[in-house]
């Protein structure tokens, strides 16, 4: 009986093992296809993260970008606004000068100016329109002689 044993053992075993290699191999390969398969869909949605994060960080940009050219347009407007305001300011500030000074007493102020000044130009405006300077405005009335300055009558229109 112990032959009987041994032997069939011994042609279950040259028979047997064929055919459990062959199924041990095809296991083994159909173990590795799953994992094959499980690898290409881990890289597939690597990638697709991948491509979402990148998506949205260039939306983030673009954002990013039109928010920063927003706030540079109203800084623009904000100083385009004070400009108009200061020059508002100015030009109400002119007006009050200019309606507290007499036209007289700028002339006055003008010819002083000139008696002041060593070697002034005076521009006198002629007929043909073409400005002509007159370089001896301050030897005439130099300052330090004696002479007084001349005070011009002009009418303002009104």
């Amino acid at each position: 009986k112990v032959v009987l044993v041994i032997a069939v053992a011994f042609f279950a075993f040259i028979f047997g093992y064929p055919a459990y290699n062959v199924w041990y191999l095809s296991m083994e390969g159909k173990a590795q296809l799953k994992k094959a398969e499980q690898d290409r869909q881990i890289m597939v949605q690597e990638a697709q993260a991948t491509f979402d994060s990148s998506s949205l960080l260039a939306e983030a940009a673009v954002v990013k970008a039109k928010g920063e050219a927003q706030a540079i347009i109203e800084r623009a407007k904000g100083e385009a606004q004070a400009k108009v305001e200061n020059a508002k300011g100015e030009a109400e500030a002119n007006q009050l000068i200019a309606a507290s000074v007499k036209f007289d007493y700028n002339i006055y102020l003008w010819i002083k100016a000139l008696n002041n000044g060593r070697n002034s130009v005076v521009y006198v405006a002629t007929e043909a329109g073409i400005p002509l300077p007159v370089t001896e405005a301050g030897k005439r009335f130099d300052a330090e002689s004696p002479q007084t300055i001349p005070t011009v009558k002009i009418q303002e229109n009104k």
